[in-house]
Parts: C-alpha cells; structure tokens; sequence
C-alpha cells in the first residue's frame, strides 16, 4: 500500500500549477514468490496556461513538467545530481470548442503528439510516442459516462 498526495494551485485564473508526491511513505511491494521492493517517493511538478482565442475558436495550452526522482537513475535519466534525477516534459495542447483536441509534445526528448475527442457522453483519446529503442508507441483510451438514474447509486 502506498500514499500519494496532490495539489493544484491557481494563482491567476489562466495559470494552473501542480505538485504531485507520489508514494510518499515508500511503497513496499511484497510478491508471491517472496521478492519485496520498495518504491522510492518521486515528486511531480508542472504548470499550463490556459490561452483562449477568439481568432481559433479554441485555446492554447503549453504546460511544461519535471519528475524529480530519489533512485540514483544515472544515466537513465535525463539529469541528474548525485542520486537524484530530473526527466521533463513539455507540450502544446490546441482545444476546439472543448470537443477536439490536438496535442504536440516531447517526453524526456522524445516526440509525442495526440488527438482527443470529447463527445457528450464519450470521450475518446489517442497519443503516440517515438521512442528510439522500444519503438512506437501508440495508445487509446476511451471514457463512457453512464448518466441514466438507474445507474446511479442511491443515498442512504
């Protein structure tokens, strides 16, 4: 079992920015075949700014984020200070209307891009990542919403 804890702060109404602590209390991994691992704390932090434009009917978002981990990655990271490491990612991110999405990004240097559809009751997602030495990457995600009563839970 393990913790995390997240904040986000707005400090203009344009500006978001987050920290997340992820397995603060060094999660503790226990495998049938009596292995155990320990998963050190890692933090997140990363801004977006929200651009809307009446010129593109939509919005502009570049957001940036850094991983700062405590593992004494090395080289596997792309910074590092002793045993602890720093990997970045930034990207951009044109909404339509709030219902398309196109996104551009790098992720540890690598290139990424995307699309998003956000329909009234379904949400369907893809992203793509190059990576040198695992190949392409590419993912889809999809998100129902059921919104009818009988599906929702009763008060007590």
């Amino acid at each position: 079992m393990g913790f995390d804890f997240a904040a986000l702060w707005r400090p203009v109404s344009q500006l978001n920015v987050g920290i997340n602590l992820q397995d603060i209390t060094t999660t503790l991994l226990v495998w049938d075949t009596g292995r155990q691992e320990a998963i050190i704390p890692t933090v997140k932090f990363g801004s977006a700014y929200l651009m809307p434009s009446s010129i593109f009917a939509g919005c502009l978002i570049p957001s940036i984020d850094f991983d700062v981990r405590f593992e004494n990655r090395g080289s596997a990271s792309q910074w590092h200070l002793g045993a602890v490491s720093f990997d970045s990612h930034a990207g951009l991110e044109y909404q339509f209307k709030r219902i398309m999405a196109l996104r551009l990004g790098l992720d540890m240097g690598r290139f990424t891009a995307g699309v998003g559809v956000n329909l009234p009751r379904l949400q369907i997602d893809y992203a793509f990542l190059s990576h040198v030495d695992l190949g392409d990457t590419h993912r889809i995600s999809l998100q129902l919403t059921i919104a009818e009563k009988k599906f929702q839970r009763k008060n007590d």
